[in-house]
């Protein structure tokens, strides 16, 4: 099994939200909306009806190879009581009883992945773990709404009731105005922390530039725009060559510094209108929307590689690295944004692996030409 993650059941909501992320993963791996919706209800229903006395519950999902391909693998690490294990043969493909000996000691749902030419690449393992962070801060930005509301009606409150103690005695009414500028501060702190929320989950930290979320929603907008003009959209993946050897042999603060080097050279001469954005560790996309054709995209592609393969020098050491840049077109190679990500990371990875710093259009690859 090929894992993608462990979720621990350690709260009230746990189950809740590994629904969700069961379905938000199911929708990337091209299941119906209608089909995502189910496994991801009962996923947290299976979870719910688990035994409340196993302490250290944590659920692993991954990718198991089939005959055909991938199947959808969740592993229970418990024996599942009668009314959940029916739900799971009901929902799932296959539902396998883990054994050691003669005790059973977990259960394994397994379900059919609609693309049985899906392969779980560490790219797209990466991407998902991206994701399923994102979701994670979403959560967030909902607990702290949710207690922002709280405090919200508690203000109306006090107030109602500092007005009410003022009519009384001035001194019972003094102690309520500092308990409500008290308040205010809480309300300006929770503010910032909505505010900072949003920053992390909209912009990358260390470059300042869109992260996944914002880019999927520029890609998107950049789509949009482009059936109505009836024009062309470049999406570009980029992708740092040896880059893992600066961490290696200069630490992560200098491996920091290329990163944001490197961001600020990609960005160079770029119009309004662009895009670029850090999608993790050392990969980056360019959108570049209403372009004149294939060779403008070549030369600015080409100049970001030459702009790369330049010297990197931090705190008087210098590093040396390059990018592989793959490129796809809508609506040329995709009218879907997902499809249109997938044909940029193949070539991308067709430059990886045909000596790398260089530029690969989807249309170059073999079978996808004219």
């Amino acid at each position: 099994m090929i894992e993608l993650l462990h979720f621990p059941l350690d709260s009230e909501t746990a189950s809740v939200s590994l629904g969700k992320r069961v379905y938000r993963l199911t929708l990337d791996l091209g299941f119906s909306p209608a089909r995502a919706t189910r496994l991801g209800l009962a996923v947290c229903e299976i979870a719910e009806k688990l035994d409340k006395d196993a302490d250290g519950l944590s659920i692993q999902i991954g990718f198991q190879p089939s005959n055909d391909g991938f199947d959808l693998a969740i592993a229970f690490p418990v024996e599942l009581k009668p009314a959940a294990r029916d739900l799971a043969n009901r929902v799932f493909d296959r539902v396998i009883a883990l054994t050691s000996g003669e005790a059973v000691h977990g259960c394994l749902m397994l379900e059919e992945i609609p693309d049985r030419g899906f392969i779980p690449t560490e790219s797209f393992l990466e991407r998902q773990r991206e994701q399923i962070s994102e979701l994670s801060r979403g959560e967030l930005l909902s607990e702290l709404n949710r207690r922002n509301e709280e405090l919200q009606a508690l203000l109306v409150e006090l107030r109602a009731r500092a007005e009410e103690d003022r009519r009384r005695e001035q001194a019972a009414a003094e102690q309520e105005r500092r308990k409500n500028r008290e308040l205010s501060v809480a309300y300006t702190e929770l503010d910032a922390l909505r505010e900072k929320d949003r920053q992390l989950a909209n912009y990358d930290i260390l470059t300042g530039l869109p992260s996944r979320v914002l880019f999927h929603d520029r890609l998107t907008q950049a789509v949009a725009h482009s059936r109505r003009d009836s024009n062309r959209v470049a999406l570009c993946f980029l992708d740092l060559d040896h880059f893992k050897a600066v961490n290696d042999t200069g630490g992560h603060a200098a491996g920091d510094r290329v990163l944001a080097i490197a961001a600020e050279r990609m960005g160079e001469g770029r119009r309004g209108s662009d895009t670029l954005a850090r999608i993790g560790g050392d990969e980056f996309t360019l959108i570049l929307p209403d372009v004149s054709g294939v060779e403008a995209v070549r030369r600015i592609a080409q100049s970001i590689v030459e702009s790369i393969s330049q010297p990197f020098m931090v705190d008087g050491r210098r590093f040396d690295i390059g990018v592989s840049i793959g490129v796809s077109f809508f609506p040329d190679d995709a009218i879907a944004t997902e499809a249109l990500i997938r044909c940029a990371d193949e070539a991308v990875y067709a430059v990886k692996g045909s000596g790398r710093s260089n530029v690969c259009f989807y249309a170059e690859l073999d079978g996808h030409g004219d």
